[in-house]
């Protein structure tokens, strides 16, 4: 965010040198002004619209996932995609994102086709970002869990997976976490998968690998300790996992 301020303050200052070129005084209360040309014309126009963009989220938004699409080179998009999550970290821009970008199927797509550790490493904090803290994409993640079962996917993909790398494993952990924490649905839907089974399950054969286990470990804290309210019969049928949720 600091380079884009400096480049704002930049074009601001170019502007500036342009126009106070084109006003003259000769020392009398009359200023002269003299016509533009068509190349500062062109100039003033383009570093006004360039600002323009910069100044607004939504626009930034749509220029990122446009340079993402046409990256061909892994640091460039690198780069791209944490400015993307930079600017979904804001909550409201994060559901835009998501509901009016697609959001939720490019980030499905490329956590399932992609193969480089570092870009994939990036699309799971992505889903983190644009879940934490924020009830609509959890609602959305949940009308649409048919074709977005992200829980299914992580659990699958990446945390049972001991071929995994453990980074992606530890990641997809705060992503289940952003998912399923205070939200009735998203958590209904992990205890069908055997979501909690499986993390116990793991916490004991993992033992020697301290940095997952002890990811491990707060997420399954996280998760008891955000409980929502749920029908009696789900806590009948899930009476072991609660009962190793409130006892942790």
């Amino acid at each position: 965010m600091g380079d884009s301020s400096n480049s704002q303050l930049a074009a601001y200052k170019e502007i500036l040198k342009v126009t106070t070129k084109h006003h003259t005084n000769d020392g009398s209360d009359e200023v002269n002004f003299k016509p533009l040309n068509e190349e500062d014309k062109k100039f003033i126009e383009e570093a006004l619209k360039e600002t323009i963009e910069k100044s607004d989220p939504v626009k930034l938004l749509e220029k990122t996932l446009s340079s993402i699409k046409e990256a061909s080179d892994k640091e460039a998009k690198l780069e791209l995609i944490n400015d993307l999550i930079d600017i979904v970290g804001q909550i409201d821009l994060a559901t835009i994102f998501v509901k009016n970008y697609h959001g939720l199927d490019e980030i499905q797509y490329n956590l399932l086709n992609e193969n480089d550790v570092d870009i994939l490493s990036c699309y799971i904090t992505l889903l983190t970002t644009v879940t934490s803290n924020n009830i609509d994409v959890q609602d959305y993640i949940s009308k649409f869990n048919g074709e977005h079962n992200f829980l299914k996917l992580l659990l699958d993909h990446f945390i049972k997976n001991n071929n995994a790398p453990e980074k992606l494993r530890i990641q997809s952990l705060g992503s289940i976490s952003a998912i399923v924490c205070h939200h009735k649905e998203n958590f209904v839907n992990f205890l069908t998968l055997d979501g909690i089974s499986i993390l116990r399950k793991l916490s004991e054969t993992e033992k020697t690998n301290n940095r997952f286990l002890t990811r491990i470990m707060y997420t399954l804290n996280s998760i008891g300790s955000s409980i929502p309210d749920i029908e009696p019969d789900y806590k009948k049928m899930f009476a072991s996992e609660f009962s190793f949720l409130c006892n942790l």
